[in-house]
């Protein structure tokens, strides 16, 4: 029997070159823009399936705290 496969990551890469995203996100909100994209990535990263879910309001204070 295997183990099972896994469904977070501990690291990823962090490009050098960003596309329009990250170029809006900082036009539009700064620094603040850009901490919110990675912070954003690096939760997606950690959690099973990599999706976040807001069940309940609690999630998105959560969210808005993280970000």
């Amino acid at each position: 029997m295997t183990r099972p496969r896994k469904q977070t990551v501990d690291y990823y890469p962090h490009q050098c070159t960003h596309g329009k995203t990250i170029f809006i996100l900082e036009q539009s909100y700064g620094n603040d823009g850009y901490a919110f994209w990675f912070k954003l990535l690096e939760m997606l990263g950690s959690t099973e399936g990599h999706a976040l879910t807001f069940h309940t309001p609690a999630d998105w204070t959560y969210l808005q705290a993280r970000t």
